[in-house]
């Protein structure tokens, strides 16, 4: 399916529908007030710009330990560009990473699915139930922004292995680890290694894991994380920081929960999952069409969306106070595969197609 043979009907409903998907992004986040944890995240970046130290976050003068600065960079950053503390610069930050997280899953997504499928997956991200009536709203929030690094992280590994660029494949991701430690801790190493793993491991480049180019990469992560505390350390004792990080961490795992909790939340998961990436999740069905499986297999990119979700997936099922945005950085990875799975079947959609444009009265 590429854009260019779509009917001009069809083109003028897709141009509707992002109008109408960036007013709802855009249109309103300045009228209500901020909600859940965009207070805080507010006040650490406004913090930061008037008392100058970008070192530690604090809220009143006391050190903040719950998560790393580099998200409140992101948000101070736009603080003095529009010179404004309101709701709309709060939430901007994050619909800007939301924005981009889309333009990247078009570009990685392009040559692997072309473009009618690459772009329908960005879009199914953007409009899933989850982004478009939590994260999007919230925006003010960190979940959008981490998400955006932990895709950047991932899809490195994936890119420059095709390339066979491996200096860049250990660079990159493990620079996009680091920041996505100093903006919201170890989550980011689970998913350095539940993907940089399994992925060399099935291509039988195991010798990858010993070479000089991936000491260089574990060198620019421990640079840049230790490098922060190093410089953290004289402001204020940066043990109970790294120890609340990892508390954090721990929280979010069945680890701490009784096992009745954790096996009610592992049942329900997948319901859980189809319901936040809703209505986008019905095309899944098409995973039961014949050779479909295979098909998504001889696909690098899909091979690796595949991989991607089989090996960091457990973690969040398994963990008893799953909330929809720790999801986020998967999402694109389920929305590549779905738009696939679309494009695949447009033949047999065609007349549900002509069905809802004569019921919007487009012909």
């Amino acid at each position: 399916m590429k854009i260019s043979s779509l009917s001009p009907s069809t083109k003028l409903l897709l141009s509707l529908g992002i109008v109408l998907l960036f007013t709802a992004l855009f249109g309103a986040n300045h009228i209500l007030g901020l909600q859940s944890e965009e207070p805080r995240r507010a006040i650490v970046s406004l913090e930061m710009v008037n008392s100058g130290n970008y070192v530690v976050p604090s809220i009143h003068g006391w050190s903040y330990y719950n998560k790393p600065p580099v998200f409140n960079w992101w948000m101070a950053l736009y603080y003095k560009l529009f010179q404004s503390y309101d709701e709309w610069v709060v939430r901007i930050p994050s619909l800007v990473a939301l924005l981009l997280s889309a333009l990247l899953i078009f570009r990685i997504g392009r040559p692997y699915l072309r473009s009618g499928p690459a772009l329908l997956a960005a879009a199914f991200l953007l409009s899933s139930a989850e982004i478009l009536f939590y994260g999007s709203i919230l925006a003010g929030e960190i979940d959008l922004f981490f998400a955006l690094l932990s895709i950047c992280q991932m899809l490195s590994i994936f890119w420059f292995f095709e390339k066979k660029k491996y200096l860049q494949l250990f660079i990159w991701s493990y620079f996009f680890a680091a920041l996505g430690t100093l903006t919201k801790g170890p989550p980011s190493i689970a998913f350095q290694a539940l993907t940089l793993l399994p992925w060399i491991l099935i291509h039988r480049r195991w010798t990858l894991l010993f070479s000089w180019k991936h000491f260089a990469g574990l060198g620019v992560y421990v640079l840049a994380v230790g490098g922060y505390f190093w410089l953290y350390s004289f402001y204020d004792d940066p043990l109970p920081f790294m120890v609340r990080l990892f508390k954090e961490a721990s929280q979010r795992s069945g680890a701490e929960h009784a096992f009745s909790d954790t096996l009610v939340g592992f049942l329900t998961f997948p319901l859980k999952m189809l319901a936040w990436m809703a209505p986008w999740s019905l095309f899944l069905v098409f995973l039961f069409k014949k050779k479909v499986w295979s098909d998504l297999w001889a696909n690098p990119l899909l091979k690796f969306c595949l991989v991607a979700l089989v090996f960091n997936l457990p973690i969040y099922a398994l963990a008893a106070d799953i909330r929809p945005r720790y999801l986020y950085p998967l999402f694109p990875f389920f929305f590549l595969i779905i738009g696939h799975l679309f494009g695949l079947s447009f033949e047999s959609l065609k007349k549900w197609k002509t069905t809802l444009l004569q019921i919007l009265g487009a012909r």
